[in-house]
């Protein structure tokens, strides 16, 4: 059950996280231009597979470090108050990469790109506009393990164009899964928090309080 994820080219102590996920809150609230700028070019990043007994979703904390950002990936059943002191051992942080592709529930090719490229043809305006809403920039995205089909995905920013929301979009995630024939399937059963769904509770959400 307990596998341990958080290696790479920036080991992240306990401490470089809840900084990274402190400084995000901060700048999506006094300045969204800030955070337009560290996503200029910047649409997805790799993850692999985390497994872990018992979880149903993944959560992905958006941080920055340095003026880098990054999403904090952590299956629920570590975003926990028992895991308070060491979430940073199943914590699999991941940079934001400039351009890519994107890809659950399994959406087509075409729907995919729009989605995506819906990210890159609004963000700049898209941002400062969820900033001044109730809800505001995302903190996180929840993603089901059922959107992980391949060990190695990519995951892409995305908006989903949606009636009657004052910004024309809510945010989205698409994970892209690299078939062994080298086809992509593109996945979709994520959503951004906030807002907190109708029976969703702070305590799932241990590294929301930090």
């Amino acid at each position: 059950m307990e596998q341990e994820i958080n290696t790479g080219p920036v080991v992240f102590t306990r401490e470089m996280i809840i900084a990274a996920m402190d400084k995000w809150r901060t700048k999506i609230v006094n300045d969204v231009p800030y955070i337009v700028k560290c996503f200029k070019d910047k649409y997805y990043f790799p993850y692999t597979k985390q497994v872990a007994e018992g979880s149903k979703y993944i959560h992905m904390y958006a941080g920055i470090h340095n003026t880098d950002i990054y999403f904090f990936a952590i299956p629920d059943v570590f975003d926990t108050v028992e895991h308070r002191n060491d979430f940073e051992r199943y914590t699999q942080p991941c940079k934001l990469m400039v351009s890519g592709i994107g890809g659950g529930n399994e959406i087509d090719r075409a729907e995919a790109q729009a989605r995506m490229d819906a990210w890159k043809n609004n963000y700049k305006t898209w941002l400062p506009k969820q900033s001044k809403t109730t809800d505001g920039i995302f903190q996180l995205f929840e993603v089901d393990v059922i959107d992980f089909d391949s060990d190695e995905t990519l995951a892409n920013m995305a908006l989903v164009a949606e009636l009657g929301n004052p910004t024309g979009f809510v945010a989205d995630l698409i994970i892209t899964n690299v078939e062994q024939t080298h086809a992509l399937v593109f996945e979709d059963f994520s959503r951004p928090i906030p807002p907190m769904g109708p029976s969703a509770v702070v305590s799932n959400y241990y590294l929301l309080t930090l």
